[in-house]
């Protein structure tokens, strides 16, 4: 099992993936992490493991950002 992380920008209450956004306002995923893992830049293989996963992400000024988790077979999303 896999686990993907997809950073989605916050405008007025809606969520815009990271496509086709205006200059200055892209978001990308720089890496992710479970625990104490190694960072990966795409997803997470996860197996039987647990525990709290980290996420950073470029972060325009004044904007929110959130993070859409999809779990995925092999590692395919």
């Amino acid at each position: 099992m896999h686990l993907h992380a997809t950073p989605q920008l916050v405008i007025d209450g809606s969520l815009e993936d990271a496509t086709d956004l205006p200059m200055g306002y892209e978001i990308s995923l720089l890496d992710m992490r479970l625990e104490e893992g190694d960072a990966h830049s795409s997803g997470i293989r996860i197996g039987s493991q647990g525990g709290n996963v980290t996420c950073r992400v470029t972060m325009p000024e004044d904007v929110a950002v959130s993070v859409k988790f999809t779990f995925a077979r092999g590692g395919e999303a």
